[in-house]
């Protein structure tokens, strides 16, 4: 059990295949973005989908680091003022997929659901929140109850999304080589 907790450290080596698909993934992330519903302090977006994908595929370590990337390239791009917090947000959220979800064989629906809550309570819900308090300058009992209430609507959402992906034959084929 502990080799294979360790091993999920070790960054598997990129080779150009690699490095072409994450590229591919990341534009395919921005352009998924715009599909999104956004308002000021809340934005549901099937974005995630990508960043679980490549914390699956790669592990922790490049999952972190693509979404880290990912998030500063994209707020530049869109003309968007750069918070440093939100890319600490995108780092744990990449890092959590890759840390659960990557070199397990077996994924079981307990492995998304507890990975998957996890990134809402942590990451969306208290770290989030506290970034847009900060960044806005308003008090978090304002924004609070509507950021819950879009989590408790999105997450059965994302687990089963994540979920089907993973037991998905023709991604396990391809992605994974299984």
């Amino acid at each position: 059990m502990s080799i294979i907790f360790i091993s999920k450290f070790k960054p598997p080596k990129l080779e150009v295949r690699d490095i072409v698909y994450i590229g591919m993934l990341m534009a395919l992330s921005f352009i998924i973005s715009k599909f999104s519903i956004n308002t000021q302090f809340i934005s549901i977006s099937p974005a995630f989908i990508i960043t679980a994908i490549i914390g699956i595929s790669y592990g922790p370590v490049w999952g972190a680091s693509v979404a880290g990337i990912s998030d500063i390239l994209f707020t530049f791009i869109n003309g968007q003022m750069y918070y440093p917090g939100f890319t600490i947000s995108a780092i744990l959220t990449g890092f959590l997929y890759g840390m659960f979800l990557y070199k397990n064989k077996n994924v079981k629906f307990l492995h998304v659901l507890i990975c998957q809550l996890i990134i809402v309570i942590c990451v969306y819900t208290i770290l989030n929140t506290m970034w847009l308090t900060l960044f806005y300058n308003i008090p978090w009992k304002t924004i609070i109850v509507a950021r819950i209430i879009k989590q408790f609507v999105a997450t059965p959402i994302q687990i089963a999304i994540i979920f089907l992906i993973l037991k998905s034959k023709n991604f396990n084929k391809i992605i994974l080589k299984k």
